[in-house]
């Protein structure tokens, strides 16, 4: 797929950052595995429901823009954001989105956000564009 942006939003998911007591460091792996399986499931009905189609396959690099929305609390820093992305990347590789998940080249932002709740965007797109 080339040229093109895939935009997706999880709600009500956010993944754990290195540090605290439920890290990526700290967490039990079933856990880990029940939260990628979320997040798998959260992406495969956000695109189906959109587009009712099956989720597009990217080929070499991706260029994924992760913005944290988040109401409360201080920002993570960069190295506990692009942690926080691990579950996601995961679970895309798993549908088979991309091949590899070396192939994303990620750019993290976090904004405040005046809503109850929580949620993840990612734009995907080929990182040749």
């Amino acid at each position: 797929m080339t040229g093109t942006t895939w935009e997706i939003f999880l709600p009500n998911f956010l993944a754990p950052g290195l540090n605290g007591p439920k890290g990526q460091e700290r967490r039990h792996w079933r856990a880990k595995s029940r939260d990628k399986k979320r997040a798998q499931m959260l992406i495969l009905a956000s695109n189906s429901s959109k587009y009712g189609k099956p989720c597009p396959t990217f080929t070499g690099d991706v260029r994924v823009t992760y913005i944290r929305y988040r109401t409360r609390g201080p920002e993570m820093d960069d190295d506990n954001l692009s942690a926080s992305f691990k579950d996601v990347g995961d679970a895309l590789e798993r549908i088979g989105v991309v091949e590899n998940d070396k192939q994303f080249k990620l750019e993290p932002h976090q904004e405040r956000a005046k809503f109850k709740g929580t949620l993840l965007r990612l734009e995907i797109l080929n990182a040749a564009v």
